[in-house]
């Protein structure tokens, strides 16, 4: 969600109806094992729903290629999510 914020995304954290999702242009995952997943497509109550043609849409990819340069300290931490074992 920082790092949203940090691109000048409007950023909000609550539940949605899945119709709402279902109206969306990109949709994705966030979490610490799955990084940034795209979600290809939703099925619901007969209605398919295909996001950035099934692959990753633009979005979801500036925020895990941002992300993982972090990660990998490719970029700088401006966050302090990162800490070195030694």
């Amino acid at each position: 969600m920082q790092l949203a914020e940090s691109k000048g995304y409007e950023v909000r954290e609550e539940k949605i109806d899945v119709d709402y999702a279902l109206e969306a242009d990109e949709c994705f995952c966030v979490g610490t094992a799955a990084v940034i997943s795209s979600i290809g497509k939703i099925e619901h109550g007969g209605r398919v729903v295909e996001y950035c043609g099934g692959g990753v849409g633009p979005i979801a990819m500036e925020l895990y290629e941002s992300l993982t340069n972090i990660q990998q300290r490719r970029t700088p931490d401006e966050f302090g999510w990162t800490v070195t074992v030694e």
